[in-house]
């Protein structure tokens, strides 16, 4: 987790190394080129880090619940976007992307029936296929630098996957002797037959927003936001539980 903090720290600080490099471009350009574009298509093959988490409602949902930690996980996406160039500073774009997710979040549940405490360590493991499609707009920063901002929708199918699940509970017998146990297992992470909480849906959609640098028309930097527009959870039983991915993403980019 620290390692992606850092991870995400010094691409930030790339990012504004960028826009200071840009101030020092004296040339006067227009910030918004409608001209027409000698090319029609730009191909961009990309790789990046993130984080990626999960938007729940747990702490209404389950009874008992004292405690409950959610961690980013580490994201890692790849993939290539077509842009199909309409203006000089404005396009159509979309594109196919593979990615790795990971959450984690760890929990603590009451029985005060039979005074008991669990305590639950829960890691979510993850492959997705994400098709983008967004407006594109690139505002000219000096000779060399473009200001990239892109805004639409994520269509993601999600596939293989996993949780793992560590617990450990305290109560006492009939004897009032205290008792401690602990149990691991794994299940699937999309449709689980018996999940924790809730099982997850393959499907995945919602708005999507990008911004960045273009140097030279050939390298890109941006960051990328995604978060689910539908309730991914499968529920079990009566529980009512709402359950979104959330993730951000910094990409490296080669535009052809």
């Amino acid at each position: 987790m620290k390692k992606a903090r850092t991870i995400a720290l010094a691409i930030l600080m790339a990012m504004v190394a960028a826009i200071g490099a840009s101030a020092q471009d004296q040339e006067t350009v227009r910030l918004y080129d409608g001209s027409r574009s000698d090319k029609f298509l730009e191909l961009d093959l990309h790789a990046g880090v993130g984080l990626s988490t999960v938007i729940q409602n747990y702490s209404s949902e389950i009874p008992g619940l004292s405690d409950f930690l959610l961690s980013p996980g580490c994201l890692v996406r790849m993939g290539v976007d077509v842009r199909f160039v309409i203006r000089k500073s404005f396009g159509l774009g979309t594109g196919l992307e593979f990615g790795i997710n990971n959450s984690h979040y760890a929990m603590s549940i009451v029985d005060n029936a039979t005074e008991s405490i669990s305590s639950l360590y829960v890691g979510n493991h993850y492959y997705d296929l994400n098709v983008p499609v967004y407006l594109s707009w690139r505002l000219n920063l000096g000779r060399k630098m473009m200001w990239i901002i892109d805004g639409g929708v994520f269509f993601a199918q999600g596939f293989r996957g996993h949780t793992r699940v560590s617990g450990y509970a305290s109560g006492q017998n009939t004897l009032g002797q205290p008792i401690i146990s602990s149990a691991s297992y794994e299940t699937k992470y999309f449709k689980a037959a018996t999940p924790l909480v809730n099982g997850v849906k393959h499907f995945d959609w919602g708005p999507r927003v990008a911004t960045g640098f273009l140097y030279k028309d050939r390298y890109s930097l941006k960051a990328v936001f995604q978060l689910s527009a539908s309730n991914l959870a499968i529920n079990q039983g009566v529980l009512d539980i709402k359950y979104r991915h959330l993730s951000l993403c910094f990409l490296f980019g080669y535009t052809f």
